[in-house]
């Protein structure tokens, strides 16, 4: 989630979690049953989308991507509009290597270049 420190700023911590809580439903009600979602620490989530390869899993955060930024999520009786930015790397991808590592700094990349995008990790890119 872009913004995540600043959403917190505005709006507590009680805020925050409550924007939290609707990403995480957000996420629940526009992926599949089989995706598993997670919460990782502050505004970063994961999901691992099996069976799906590299273009459905770059469709599928393109799509998370576009339809979050044009939703408004409820923050203390309030309507926001929140951001994400997704980095994606495949199990082929990672090989021996840490994938978590991997997507997080495919992320990181996605966020500097402006937030609400979507970055693939590509091993020649890696920091």
């Amino acid at each position: 989630m872009d913004g995540f420190e600043t959403i917190t700023e505005r709006h507590g911590h009680p805020g925050a979690d409550e924007v939290l809580r609707g990403v995480g439903q957000f996420l629940v009600n526009n992926c599949r049953v089989e995706d598993v979602n997670c919460r990782f620490v502050g505004g970063q989530f994961g999901i691992v989308a099996p069976n799906t390869g590299g273009e459905g899993t770059v469709d599928l955060a393109n799509r998370l991507c576009t339809t979050l930024a044009h939703s408004q999520l409820t923050c203390r009786g309030q309507k926001i509009q929140v951001t994400c930015s997704f980095g994606l790397c495949d199990l082929e991808m990672a090989g021996n290597k840490s994938i978590v590592e991997m997507t997080e700094q495919a992320m990181q990349r996605a966020r500097k270049g402006g937030g609400n995008r979507v970055e693939i990790h590509r091993p020649s890119l890696a920091a």
